[in-house]
């Protein structure tokens, strides 16, 4: 009997301990950057033009430079308007590329899943931020997206194209490599 309770006891924390890990949010490359404590930051933004999402969709782009002492980052921040505020996604330079280059390889695999016969199908990149870029394909309607945070519903952005969120990540890396000169 006291193994069976030891036994459950054991399993009871490992199984407690899985799933307080999994719903820990991990802060992202911005996040990680600008907490640093004790140093001089400065932050600075160009704004990209606004780009619209399908209905109330809209969301703006920009640029923010963070100097830290001598440390400079590039941060493609991504905002959405919602009910409790905004909600913002930072993309630094080499993730802004990683998503790019995830949208073309998920592009070649969207045209062979439309033309199957599916009821429903997302398939989805997310990168090491949590940010998520990908398609949806169901009965009803077909699109693209970019989910700034897992955690809240209403962080969705939703495109008829992937095009449309190519455009918006190559507008950045252009602003970025402008700011730089």
């Amino acid at each position: 009997m006291k193994r069976v309770i030891c036994l459950f006891i054991l399993i009871t924390s490992i199984l407690l301990l899985a799933f307080t890990q999994e719903n820990i949010k991990k802060d992202s490359s911005y996040d990680s950057f600008v907490s640093q404590n004790g140093q001089m930051m400065k932050l600075q933004d160009f704004r990209l033009p606004w780009m619209e999402g399908i209905g109330y969709s809209s969301y703006q782009n920009r640029i923010r430079l963070v100097c830290i002492d001598q440390a400079e980052k590039y941060y493609l921040q991504i905002i959405k308007d919602s009910k409790t505020g905004n909600i913002i996604g930072s993309l630094e330079y080499n993730e802004i590329v990683e998503m790019n280059d995830a949208i073309k390889i998920l592009q070649t695999q969207y045209d062979n899943d439309i033309a199957r016969s599916i009821e429903y199908l997302e398939n989805v990149f997310i990168n090491n931020n949590g940010i998520q870029v990908g398609y949806i394909i169901s009965d009803l309607n077909k699109g693209w997206f970019i989910r700034l945070d897992k955690y809240k519903n209403d962080s969705i952005i939703l495109f008829e194209e992937s095009l449309d969120i190519i455009k918006g990540l190559k507008e950045a890396l252009n602003k970025i490599e402008e700011i730089k000169k």
